[in-house]
């Protein structure tokens, strides 16, 4: 199973699969828009997504775990590291989008207060595994898939 750097930029890893829209990058990055909602990668092809310092930079996160939720496999984990809403670079970067706070990612996991008051905003739940808030909030996450009707549990 592969495994994906999501907006890797200079961030090139041996033995991941390294995917970035920007300009200028080295050899071997794939080119991906991850502001589009169908990515170049099969369905359940991933066992784990790093997306550091990428989401802020795009146009919807519902989209964006809505596609890694599709490419990771039952089981998968997903990071993700953002700046926190009250980092001081936050607004420094000019493409910068959106701001972060620890909880923000509750919104795609049914357990969690924020899940249950809007199971609207996708269909695609997660399980939040971990999260760390501090200068950055990091949060990891595993993708509620079903085989034979049952939620594949991950460990």
């Amino acid at each position: 199973m592969m495994k994906i750097n999501l907006g890797c930029g200079l961030d090139v890893r041996a033995g991941w699969v390294n995917a970035d829209k920007g300009f200028g990058l080295p050899d071997g990055v794939m080119p991906v828009d991850l502001n589009e909602p169908r990515w170049k990668f099969d369905d359940d092809s991933a066992e784990a997504i790093d997306a550091i310092d990428v989401v802020e930079h795009l146009q919807s996160v519902v989209v964006f775990m809505d596609e890694c939720w599709r490419v990771l496999k039952p089981g998968g984990v997903l990071t993700i590291q953002v700046p926190r809403f009250d980092h001081p670079n936050l607004w420094l970067d000019p493409t910068h989008v959106r701001a972060f706070t620890a909880d923000t990612f509750d919104y795609f996991d049914p357990d969690s207060e924020w899940g249950k008051r809007y199971p609207m905003y996708s269909p695609r739940k997660w399980r939040v595994l971990q999260r760390q808030d501090a200068v950055t909030i990091a949060v990891m996450l595993t993708p509620r898939k079903y085989n034979n009707g049952f939620e594949n549990e991950a460990d």
